[in-house]
């Protein structure tokens, strides 16, 4: 069984200005894995985004990786009136027949934790590490290299 975790993994790529994002994400039950090239200031609008969020979790937050390759999209909601909070992760690979591949999940988590997620993301976003862990529960940690599977 896999546990329920968010990574975002910074690999440099014509810094300051752009970056290459992967993403892995898993609910326990499935996971998934993408790379798209983006720049570097998405990754503050990302953590902007979910701290707004956060501050009328009546509202949404949506974010689609633009341009060609890779697509990502990241659904922050509201799931109920008590602060629970729906991260969607929607996640396809840019690859012809036979080697394309999608995943769709959702990591259940609360207000707080979101929070914790916009300021490790608004921190990641300077540049001085290479990952960052995020669990639903708000536990993570980000590391200034990349860390083994």
């Amino acid at each position: 069984m896999l546990k329920q975790i968010l990574i975002v993994r910074r690999h440099p790529y014509e810094e300051p200005h752009h970056t290459e994002l992967e993403i892995i994400a898993s609910d326990g039950e499935f996971a998934g894995r993408v790379r798209f090239f983006t720049s570097v200031e998405t990754i503050t609008d990302l953590a902007k985004g979910l701290i707004a969020f956060c501050d009328d979790p009546n509202s949404e937050f949506i974010y689609r990786s633009d341009g060609r390759g890779s697509a990502f999209r990241m659904t922050c909601r509201s799931s109920n009136k008590t602060g629970n909070c729906a991260l969607e992760i929607d996640m396809r690979a840019d690859a012809a027949r036979p080697f394309e591949g999608s995943c769709l999940l959702t990591l259940h988590s609360d207000i707080g934790a979101i929070v914790k997620l916009g300021a490790r993301l608004r921190e990641f976003s300077r540049l001085s590490y290479e990952e960052l862990h995020w669990l639903p529960n708000g536990d993570g940690r980000m590391f200034e290299k990349h860390q083994k599977e």
